[in-house]
């Protein structure tokens, strides 16, 4: 997943990409299926510091707010797969349920 920014309008974009591939007795070749899912918050209205920036360029983002906006993201994502795969190849393919905490310590850069 990624972050970015929209620093005047106080939005942050959430985007989801994943590749799943699935082995059918049966079937030749493998079918594919990328999905790619964005979501857009408007956070006008909360506390966040839209002017962090890292020494890197990148912008800064509350652990809790980061944590609190990929678990919103996730969890969509895993029934919009749900919902959107019924009746396919795919329908038996699950997001699991994880701790985001760990998804985002494996996806995002950290600052000191």
């Amino acid at each position: 997943f990624k972050f970015s920014r929209h620093k005047e309008k106080k939005k942050i974009r959430l985007i989801f990409d994943m590749n799943f591939e699935a082995s059918i007795d049966g079937v030749d070749g493998k079918p594919s299926l990328a999905l790619t899912v964005g979501y857009i918050f408007n956070l006008e209205k909360t506390e966040l510091n839209f002017d962090a920036i890292a020494d890197n360029g990148k912008f800064l983002l509350d652990a809790g707010m980061a944590s609190t906006l990929v678990g919103i993201g996730y969890s969509t994502t895993r029934g919009l797969l749900m919902a959107k795969t019924n009746g396919t190849y795919f329908d038996s393919y699950l997001l699991p349920v994880i701790d985001i905490r760990k998804l985002i310590d494996e996806n995002v850069e950290k600052t000191q």
